[in-house]
Parts: structure tokens; C-alpha cells; sequence
């Protein structure tokens, strides 16, 4: 989930999606959403990574077969194939289409479209497998494939032949990244290798040359495996979804720009263009960014004011209780831990009694009762509501009041509390409870660590 509190600071991503169509259930197939005048300058500040050849559709044999560039009467270079395994973030290099056509069409890989051109004859590349880690290594170092093979656990692919072989005036670069287990990525665009060192990759510099790429229309935008043959592609009108059969996709669709991690998008159907900026969908405002994701769940900071995106990404003002905790969120520089630390120090109010808000749904009185620990002071449930929307104007959209018990003197008490799910984590914000036990220390524990026992209701 995105974590942007300003528009005007939005970093934007190139197109690297895989997708399934999948309508949301706020979305009618017979509407066209209106391009909205008062939409947003974004500032695009991430480079695009540029690659040397994508794909979404694995070739026929007769199309492989064309993909060859002749380069004289004497030598022929040979497709290598790219394909991806979101299990293991694994890549893997083939000449061979039957190969391909078995890990595309039954082990779950991705077809990535080609990798490079490789000649028939030259100095031999070799692929070497470890059972141990599941991955694969590619080099033409004898040395390297000694070592590996004689001390390491490897293994030759190919009964011990090269696989292709290494000629040509394109370079193909070699990365290691040890977090993922040790596991090696190659690739021909500079691009690529120079982004991926941003992201934990080691460069390990030219590992061997190849032929250039074909000019053939297998230009797509790399993904996922989500949606096997489907994608978003690179035509001469621009950025389009295709499905499995061939044809232009418009309306809502959904994409995938790491495995797992759905992002709704809106094509239109008069243009065929990716909505981005502010738009009109059933008498409902959207926003999307400079990539088309759909803004939901969080703040956004417009020409228009502040704005509030909910779950389906239907945009409305901001409640009074919104607003306040955006202005007190940016008066402690949107730093979530400072935010918490404002909620313990507020006076709770004894007079409000025994309250018990559990009959009922907290996303119902989530404002209320924030606003109530804004203005005047609050209970429990005040302090939870109120550092649940401190969160939410922080970034932590995902920022909920939790309700349940927790032990007490002469028995359980229902209590409430914050949840913010962070990379699959749950974790529990009681600022009520550090502001009555000054020892305890409510902030971001876990269910198991957290001091007392929750017991949570659930809606």
C-alpha cells in the first residue's frame, strides 16, 4: 500500500504490471467516467526503467521461429527465451521453446518476451542448477563452474553443454542478490541492472555478449504470472490491456505489480486510455496516479484541499475529525511515533463512566469519537479513534479501532484499542493504556508481546 500523504510529492512508476480483469463491485459496465478539469499536477520524479524486451504472450512454434534474426548466410541467432517464477523471484534464460512452452504453461512461470539473441557457435554459456536452493546460474568462467560443481552442491543442465553461447556486441549483465537466498539475475538493459542496484543487487559486471534483438512486435510490459497471457501493452497508441484472446480491455481492471498485490485501475472506453489524475465514475470522484493506480484508503493533498480516498477510492472532504487529525498530524511532521505520543499525554475523561461501544461496528463512531478526544478528552475508545486517523493522515491508511476485552480487577473489561497491519504483521497501539500505566509501553506491539491479553471482537 502506498504510504504518499501529498500528491505534489508522488514519486511515479513505470508500467510493470501483470493482471486478471476483475470489475469492483462499485463499478457499472455502462458508465463513462468524465475526465475531470481541476485534476492535479503530478510531479514524476522516479526514472523508468527501460527494458530490452517484454512480453505477456508466449509465442507459437511458427512465430519462434521468426523471432531468429538471420545475420548473414552463415550464422543465425538463436531467441532466448525470459520467464519468471514469483515463488522463488527466480528468472530463468532458455533457447529452448519446449522448455519454455512447459514452465509457461504448466509450472506457473511468466513469459518475460525475449532476453537476447544468442549466435550457434562462440564461447559456451552454461547453466548450472543447485537442488539445495532451488535456483540457477549462468557463466562461461571454468573456474566458476569447477568450484561450484566439484565443492558447492551444483550441477550441470544440459548433460554438461553450453546451453547457448556468448558472441556479439550486446553485453549481458550479471546481479547477485544474497537476501533472496543467494539467487543471480541477468539481463542486456542498463537500465535494469542500474535500478536493481537501488534494490539490495550486487552488479557483478558483463558476464558474456549476445546478439541483438529482432525487431518484432513482442514489445509488452513485463509482469506477473497473474493472468497468464494477459497484460498491459506498449502499442503505437500507447499503453493498452489485452486479454488472453487478443482483444482491447476498457473499464475497471485489476493488475499486479508484484505477486499478491492487487491495484485497481480504470481504462476508458472512448479512448482506451489509462484514467489517471481526477475523474468522474457514476456520479462518484476518483483519483489515480501518474501509473494509473487507483488512490484508496488515505489522504491526498489537491489543488482542491485535502481530500479523503475510502476503500473503493470514491473521494469526499474531510470530516471534521479528518481534518483536525491531518493539522495535527503535520504540525509533528506526519511522524507517526510523535503522534502517539500526543494521544498518551491527553487527560482521560472520568466522567464519560463504564462506556461499552462493542454493540456496534467502530468504523460507525471511529470520527466521533476521535473528535471528541481532539476537542475535549475521551475514554478507551476516544484515545483508539483518535489515534487511528493521527495514523491514517501518517500513512498508515490500514489504521483501525479495535474493540474487546482486556483482564481486569474483578473481571474483564471491554477496551479499545489501534491496529496497523504492516507486511502481514498486526500491531497493537494503546495509548490509553501507557497513559494510565506510565510503565507499560503500548506502542506498535504484537499480540504476544503486548503487556495485557487482548481479546478482540470482531465486526
Amino acid at each position: 500500500m502506498r504510504k504518499y500523504r501529498f500528491v505534489s510529492a508522488l514519486a511515479a512508476m513505470s508500467l510493470v504490471a501483470a493482471l486478471g480483469v476483475a470489475a469492483p463491485a462499485f463499478a457499472a459496465e455502462n458508465d463513462e467516467p468524465e475526465a475531470d478539469s481541476a485534476a492535479a499536477a503530478i510531479a514524476t520524479e522516479a526514472d523508468e526503467v527501460v527494458y530490452a524486451s517484454d512480453g505477456v504472450a508466449l509465442p507459437t512454434p511458427e512465430e519462434a521461429d521468426e523471432l531468429a534474426l538471420s545475420t548473414g548466410a552463415s550464422e543465425v541467432l538463436v531467441p532466448i527465451y525470459r520467464l519468471y517464477q514469483p515463488a522463488t523471484s527466480e528468472h530463468l534464460y532458455t533457447s529452448s521453446y519446449n522448455e519454455a512452452l512447459t514452465l509457461y504453461g504448466q509450472e506457473g512461470w511468466g513469459f518475460e518476451g525475449l532476453g537476447w539473441n544468442s549466435p550457434t557457435a562462440g564461447e559456451g554459456v552454461y547453466r548450472l542448477y543447485n537442488p539445495g536452493l532451488g535456483y540457477h546460474l549462468y557463466t562461461t568462467n571454468e573456474n566458476e563452474r569447477k568450484v561450484l560443481t566439484e565443492t558447492e552442491g551444483w550441477q550441470y543442465d544440459n548433460d554438461g553443454e553450453p546451453l547457448y553461447y556468448s558472441d556479439g556486441d550486446v553485453s549481458v549483465y550479471r546481479l547477485y542478490n544474497e537476501a533472496l537466498g543467494g539467487i543471480h539475475h541477468l539481463t542486456t538493459s542498463e537500465g535494469e541492472y542500474n535500478a536493481l542496484a537501488t534494490m539490495g543487487w550486487a552488479q557483478e559486471g558483463v558476464s558474456f555478449e549476445a546478439g541483438a534483438l529482432p525487431d518484432t512486435t513482442f514489445t509488452y510490459t513485463r509482469y506477473f504470472p497473474q493472468g497468464i497471457g494477459e497484460g498491459l501493452v506498449n502499442t503505437a497508441d500507447g499503453v493498452r490491456y489485452i486479454d488472453a484472446e487478443g482483444n482491447e480491455v476498457t473499464g475497471w481492471i485489476t493488475i499486479y505489480r508484484e505477486p499478491g498485490v492487487a491495484t485497481e485501475m480504470y481504462i476508458h472506453r472512448s479512448t482506451h486510455e489509462i484514467a489517471t489524475g481526477f475523474f468522474t465514475y457514476n456520479d462518484n470522484r476518483y483519483f489515480a496516479f501518474a501509473d494509473g493506480e487507483l488512490a484508496k484508503y488515505q489522504f491526498l493533498e489537491t489543488d482542491e484541499g485535502i481530500l479523503w480516498a475510502d476503500e473503493h477510492g470514491v473521494l469526499s472532504e474531510l470530516s471534521e475529525a479528518q481534518l483536525t487529525a491531518y493539522e495535527i498530524a503535520a504540525g509533528y511532521g506526519f511522524d507517526l511515533r510523535s503522534c502517539y505520543d500526543y494521544c498518551v499525554s491527553q487527560t482521560y475523561d472520568n466522567s464519560l463512566g463504564e462506556r461499552d461501544l462493542s454493540d456496534n461496528d467502530p468504523a460507525t463512531w471511529t470520527d466521533e469519537e476521535a473528535l471528541r478526544f481532539y476537542t475535549e478528552s475521551g475514554d478507551c475508545f476516544s484515545y483508539a479513534a483518535g489515534f487511528a486517523l493521527l495514523a491514517r493522515a501518517c500513512g498508515y491508511y490500514n489504521a483501525i479501532v479495535a474493540v474487546g476485552n482486556v483482564p481486569g480487577t474483578w473481571g474483564d473489561l471491554v477496551h479499545g484499542w489501534t491496529e496497523i497491519v504492516e507486511d502481514g504483521v498486526t500491531y497493537v497501539y494503546d495509548s490509553n493504556l501507557e497513559n494510565t500505566y506510565s510503565t507499560v509501553d503500548g506502542y506498535r506491539q504484537t499480540y504476544d508481546s503486548a503487556a495485557v491479553e487482548y481479546s478482540r471482537f470482531y465486526y
